[in-house]
């Protein structure tokens, strides 16, 4: 599983959070074998944050800067459950950089899922253009980030719906592994602001 998407909008700490999920287990998840690999070579803070993630969770994490460096180290883990890769943030208007990142990623071949992270506090027209520039990377969904930053997703919400976009998982702040979960209609529905709902009847 690849997570792209714009600078700041928490896919090094989703990547952790679903590590955690998924290498440490859960009521839900019995724990497996995870691998995480970073792409991220540019800020040498997001580096020593997945880092530091990874000592504490006791999950290895693998540095790769080109395509060759990507399929070796997919080679080398194929034999893990899960592999997790942390990519660069760009700007959507940075188009060398994501036909870059897009190039390296291109070594994971048909095998992966992309997952498209989006903060909730993204105006409808930034969003639009979001989805549209990262079209290449053919994500299967949005990660919709930073809920507990904003009371209003109706925006997002129309623009997602209106692209045909599926959100697959919702975050809400920084704690490692608390602070994600599988998205649910109810709890999207009660972030709209003004609107009534019947929780125990949804």
């Amino acid at each position: 599983i690849s997570i792209v998407g714009p600078s700041g909008v928490g896919k090094t700490t989703t990547i952790a959070k679903l590590a955690a999920i998924y290498g440490l287990g859960n009521k839900k998840h019995p724990p497996s074998r995870v691998r995480m690999i970073t792409i991220d070579n540019y800020r040498i803070a997001a580096k020593k944050q997945i880092e530091t993630y990874a000592d504490i969770m006791q999950i290895p994490v693998t540095c790769a800067e080109t395509y060759n460096d990507l399929q070796k180290a997919l080679a080398l883990y194929a034999d893990m459950d899960l592999i997790l890769i942390d990519t660069i943030g760009k700007s959507p208007s940075d188009f060398e950089k994501l036909g870059e990142m897009h190039k390296i990623l291109s070594a994971c071949g048909n095998a992966s899922e992309t997952h498209l992270a989006l903060s909730a506090t993204t105006k409808a027209s930034d969003v639009e253009n979001i989805l549209r520039q990262f079209e290449p990377f053919m994500y299967k969904s949005i990660v919709l980030t930073k809920l507990d930053e904003t009371e209003r997703i109706g925006n997002v919400l129309s623009v997602l719906t209106e692209q045909g976009k599926p959100i697959s998982y919702i975050t809400d702040g920084q704690v490692v592994p608390q602070d994600i979960e599988e998205a649910k209609v109810v709890r999207l529905l009660m972030k709209i602001e003004g609107l009534r709902i019947d929780r125990e009847y949804i």
